[in-house]
């Protein structure tokens, strides 16, 4: 018992030893402490639209504040608007960079709203969620 006891007491004893030298409290004065943590950021990203057999996939990008569409090929010709609960179209312009159309949303008040894609024809309705 005293054999596993031993290694167990100087184990923890040092980890305590260790942890002691990064606290705050034990730092001199005028030194800042600072401890290494993992942070995992979440995706800024917010799937709006994807199914299997659609030209195009829809996000959100929370940290821009803007939508993207992205279109599988890239000479695809789309036009969208987005309504608000009433139905009334609301200013918002997408710009197109390759294979990705990007609309900035920040002259939208919070609230839901609907998106209409018009591709060809094609229309899909869907709607997101802006909360800021």
């Amino acid at each position: 018992m005293k054999k596993i006891l031993l290694p167990a007491l100087l184990t923890l004893g040092f980890s305590n030893f260790l942890a002691g030298q990064s606290s705050p409290a034990l730092a001199p004065a005028g030194v800042t402490v600072a401890k290494n943590k993992m942070v995992s950021r979440p995706s800024s990203f917010v799937m709006i639209h994807k199914e299997k057999d659609s030209p195009f996939e829809i996000y959100q990008d929370l940290n821009q504040d803007e939508l993207v569409i992205r279109l599988k090929n890239q000479f695809d010709v789309l036009r969208f608007e987005v309504r608000d609960q009433a139905g009334k179209a609301m200013p918002v312009k997408g710009i197109q960079q390759q294979n990705e159309v990007h609309a900035a949303l920040s002259g939208l008040p919070n609230g839901t709203y609907r998106l209409i894609v018009d591709r060809n024809k094609e229309k899909i309705f869907t709607e997101f969620l802006l909360d800021r």
